[in-house]
């Protein structure tokens, strides 16, 4: 009876995992170019979902649509107005954040392509996004030199703090402006009726000689706000930065923390991939940083991530590949985007071209990968998408993925063209529940040569990875704790209490991680 009901247990697990899954769906419903899609999750209703992408018609417009079903079937279509009739204005680089009772707030650039006038526009609802309030004007691209317009990545603190509520607006350099290029801040204390001037956010560790650097911002559950961003200023350090800066006091004072030194070979020199990056704070432990980053390092783009338990004062010193192809088999990750779930599970999502052509132009897919440790490792790589694109030049305007998650289900939205129409691709999501992306049964694990046996288990364990020297094997617990480490082969599994652990096998050129059952 007992073997009777292990297998009825396991049935029934499979098949509500499968259940889970769904197949995308294009949700534009337009006849325009449909790129640059954003995505955010209510929290206070995990039903309630907001994408927004960029139609580039003539001109460009911000469209929205909502979902109350989980994602399953979606409203109508919303345009955001642009700030002037005039047939010159184009809008793009929208962003979404709630707040913690439910409002959704919206920011995107509206701008004359002359360039001698524009914004950064911020709209609200509160009613899911079924409808927006008239935007405001919230940074003005004439107030600096630079054109302060670019990015304009909107954050909301969510906490209980004396900050909860305030609305962060991370800006940079229009593209095209003279260096130095700065990143700039507003705020807002009033629900985005009004903000305040920008101010230099890299400032006094710059962004240097380097252009075209964003910053990426993220709210802890404590009221602390971050940004990352690329610093090489030689004045200050011989070394690129990546620099993390901090602030407890609402974004009046700031200090500053060194991310990562970028390695030889690190840069994306290519145009054709993606070269961006991402920093978020876990909703569970607002001590824990997660920053991930397109890579060049091992010979071609890899989507690496560095974590950090203090607040961002300290960072791991060697990145996890998240990315669990070959190594250095000549094709590119890239266009990396990443979130966290209320209850802390963090997912990354990106561009694979991995069951394409080993060429920058290969037809790609979305990939993604789920951390349940805070970023300390990741389970195996799952493709999202249900059919390959041809390949989508960023420089038209293709180089954002929309990631966001409750805490049941993973949510991307990206842009693609597997219709093969020229100049109009379209917008799709993927609904995929955490229990899949995290099962043992995960069919789409593409790292079959690496292994764990006999699994369950009751004593000795061997790995099987692929004739590559182990270097250490950590065991985790359900809630990401660090039970013990190994740096052997075989271990025995006999001293830990019957459960399900995390296991992770590391070597000198990669890094997998399994699910462990122990029975007694």
């Amino acid at each position: 009876m007992m073997v009777m009901n292990k297998i009825l247990i396991t049935v029934l697990l499979f098949s509500a995992i499968s259940s889970y899954s769904q197949t995308d769906q294009d949700i534009s419903g337009t006849t325009a170019r449909e790129t640059e899609p954003f995505i955010a999750v209510n929290p206070t209703n995990p039903n309630n979902i907001i994408v927004a992408w960029m139609s580039i018609s003539y001109p460009s417009k911000i469209v929205t649509k909502c979902s109350y079903d989980g994602g399953d079937t979606w409203g109508n279509i919303n345009y955001l107005p642009h700030f002037s009739n005039s047939i010159l204005i184009t809008s793009a680089d929208e962003s979404i954040a709630f707040n913690n009772s439910g409002t959704a707030f919206i920011s995107y650039v509206d701008y004359k392509i002359t360039i001698d006038s524009g914004f950064v526009r911020v709209a609200k609802s509160t009613d899911g996004g079924m409808s927006w309030s008239n935007p405001v004007n919230a940074i003005d691209g004439l107030s600096q030199p630079d054109k302060p317009i670019d990015r304009p990545w909107i954050a909301c603190d969510k906490s209980n703090s004396a900050y909860s509520g305030r609305i962060y607006l991370v800006s940079k350099s229009y593209y095209a402006a003279s260096p130095p290029q700065k990143i700039w801040l507003s705020v807002s204390t009033d629900d985005a009726n009004t903000f305040s001037p920008v101010a230099r956010l890299d400032t006094p560790v710059t962004t240097g000689s380097l252009t075209n650097i964003m910053g990426v911002p993220a709210v802890g559950q404590d009221g602390t706000f971050y940004s990352g961003y690329l610093s090489w200023d030689l004045s200050q350090s011989l070394f690129m930065r990546v620099i993390c800066t901090k602030s407890t006091d609402g974004g009046n004072t700031f200090t500053q923390s060194t991310i990562a030194y970028p390695v030889s070979g690190s840069g994306i020199s290519d145009t054709l991939y993606k070269g961006d990056y991402t920093l978020d704070v876990n909703p569970q432990n607002p001590d824990n940083l997660v920053f991930t980053v397109t890579d060049a390092r091992n010979g071609d783009p890899d989507i690496l991530a560095v974590y950090s338990m203090d607040g961002g004062q300290t960072w791991t010193s060697t990145p996890i590949r998240v990315n669990d192809d070959s190594i250095n088999n000549g094709i590119g990750q890239d266009m990396v985007w990443s979130a966290f779930s209320p209850n802390g599970t963090y997912a990354v999502a990106w561009r694979d071209r991995r069951n394409g052509i080993t060429n920058d132009t290969s037809s790609f897919e979305i990939y993604t990968s789920v951390s349940l440790d805070g970023g300390a490792s990741f389970y195996p790589n799952y493709c999202l998408s249900s059919e390959q694109s041809p390949f989508i030049n960023i420089q038209n305007g293709n180089d954002f993925i929309g990631v966001a998650l409750s805490d049941a289900y993973l949510f991307v939205v990206w842009s693609d063209n597997r219709n093969n129409n020229p100049d109009k691709e379209d917008i799709y999501i993927d609904k995929k529940s955490i229990a899949l992306l995290t099962s043992i049964n995960n069919i789409n694990y593409q790292s079959s040569l690496f292994n764990i046996f006999p699994n369950p288990t009751t004593g000795i364990i061997h790995i099987n990875s692929s004739n590559q020297p182990v270097t250490k094997v950590s065991i985790f617990n359900l809630y990401g704790k660090l039970i013990n480490e190994y740096h052997t082969s075989n271990f025995s599994a006999s001293a830990l209490p019957s459960g399900i652990y995390y296991i992770k096998i590391e070597t000198n050129t990669a890094s997998f991680t399994k699910k462990l059952i122990v029975i007694k």
